[in-house]
């Protein structure tokens, strides 16, 4: 008996198919975009009458709010463009630490996960 397996279904290291790693890499494509989306109108400045101290003080607090938004997604992006280069190289969906496959519902709520869920919960209770 011949066993065929459609191009959807063939796995890579991870385990992942080809139809499953399609969709990560379109969510990461998706929230890259967005992340740059974001930080381009969030970098938009308006030149503002500066009225008392309430006014200010509010200026100040969402210029703060902005730049540790920034940073957030900043560190996000750069987390979004190491797991695009790991479909380069075949790495994506196996875990940094211990070589692991990563498992799909995993990926797909967090299409960047370096680690495995149990890896994660490790490092937490180590904290």
């Amino acid at each position: 008996m011949t066993c065929y397996v459609s191009e959807n279904m063939t796995q890579n290291a991870s385990g992942l198919t080809e139809q499953q790693l399609g969709i990560l890499r379109a969510k990461l494509q998706t929230e890259k975009a967005r992340i740059i989306g974001a930080t381009r109108v969030s970098g938009d400045t308006k030149d503002r009458e500066v009225g008392d101290e309430m006014d200010v003080a509010d200026q100040v607090s969402e210029t703060e709010e902005k730049a540790a938004r920034n940073d957030r997604d900043a560190a996000r992006l750069s987390q979004i463009e190491a797991a695009l280069a790991k479909f380069d190289t075949g790495e994506y969906g196996i875990s940094a630490d211990s070589g692991e496959p990563i498992g799909f519902a995993r990926l797909e709520a967090i299409p960047w996960a370096r680690l495995t869920v149990r890896e994660e919960e490790e490092i937490a209770r180590a904290r």
